[in-house]
């Protein structure tokens, strides 16, 4: 019956289109929450307080954990360990993830909350923030 389906869904234009519509929207959709605030950068100065170095820490965050934590390397391993369904599930999920952090990092209820005071802490802390210090 798999071997039917498989052979369906491989033939039916409509079935490969939607998949090629759903991937591309990810990656689309992926793309927008890291540069949506690039324009926003000076409200973001002016309404939240944000430094230019608390913007390129936001800014600069997907890509450190991309490259120098390995994300992209153990996305690539899970991927092949647990197949395309659990994989395209489990990034949908950390996607969504990301997003609802995103808007709490610029909603009226982070200001004064604890992560703000940890952020804080850290921004200002020199050895805490020496990987991202440029001068």
């Amino acid at each position: 019956m798999t071997e039917k389906m498989n052979q369906l869904m491989k033939d039916v234009p409509a079935i490969r289109w939607t998949a090629l519509i759903l991937l591309a929207s990810a990656m689309f959709f992926g793309y927008i929450f890291m540069d949506i605030l690039s324009p926003l950068q000076e409200l973001l100065q002016t309404s939240r307080g944000w430094s230019p170095d608390a913007y390129g820490h936001y800014a600069g965050s997907e890509t450190f954990l991309n490259v120098f934590v390995f994300f992209l390397i153990f996305a690539g391993i899970i991927l092949d360990k647990m197949g395309v369904r659990f994989t395209a599930i489990l990034s949908g999920a950390v996607m969504l993830a990301g997003a609802s952090i995103n808007y709490f990092a610029v909603s009226n209820a982070f200001i004064g909350s604890g992560a703000e005071f940890t952020f804080g802490m850290v921004e200002h802390h020199p050895v805490l923030r020496g990987h991202a210090c440029v001068g």
